[in-house]
């Protein structure tokens, strides 16, 4: 897995990763570790829930 901020401001994270055909993935960013620019959490989770197809 590469992993890296693509700018300077934090906003662009890149996350190189093979993903496996026919597989269900779920990205949870939990608010408590997550803040905005100005260093406030986040009010609410957010959660990326996909499935790769054949």
């Amino acid at each position: 897995m590469d992993l890296g901020w693509q700018n300077k401001e934090r906003t662009i994270l890149c996350i190189r990763v093979e993903l496996e055909p026919n597989t269900r993935y779920l990205l949870d960013f939990r608010s408590i570790f997550n803040e905005d620019k100005e260093g406030f959490p986040l009010l609410e989770n957010f959660e990326l829930d996909f499935t790769t197809g054949k």
